[in-house]
């Protein structure tokens, strides 16, 4: 099941704002995690979207000036989850590192961090994978 079979998915959406300590995240995961199992993703997917979060918050955290994180969780119409967070800029140069980069594009299906004046931000997508049409597991 995708979020396009499940009519209560489409269009399902969270704003969260937690403080930005490193603890809280697990706040931010698990709402990823929750719905994204809405939507009708694997246990592989949720996974997935659930490290991208993480990373993401933790860049707006090592990269903002201490001001809560303000994240906004949506099922698209295409089933796809989009995640998008920010907070006010710090101090920092806002560089992604390498191997960020790398996990982010390994976890999701399409991913931007945004250093503006005022704010850092990131956006994130990720889709359920599509299973074979035979039905099969892959496996």
């Amino acid at each position: 099941m995708t979020a396009t079979d499940s009519p209560r998915a489409v269009g399902s959406s969270v704003s969260l704002e937690v403080n930005a300590e490193h603890h809280m995240i697990r706040i931010a995961r698990l709402v990823a995690s929750g719905l994204a199992a809405i939507a009708g993703f694997d246990l592989d997917a949720v996974e997935d979207l659930r490290i991208a979060v993480d990373e993401g918050c933790v860049w707006l955290i090592d990269e903002g000036d201490g001001s809560p994180l303000q994240l906004a969780y949506a099922v698209r119409d295409d089933g796809a989850v989009e995640v998008a967070g920010r907070t006010g800029r710090g101090t920092g140069d806002g560089v992604v590192g390498p191997l960020v980069a790398q996990i982010m594009a390994a976890a999701c299906d399409r991913h931007r961090f945004e250093v503006g004046e005022g704010s850092v931000s990131f956006t994130l997508v990720s889709r359920a994978p599509v299973p074979p049409a035979d039905g099969s597991t892959g496996g």
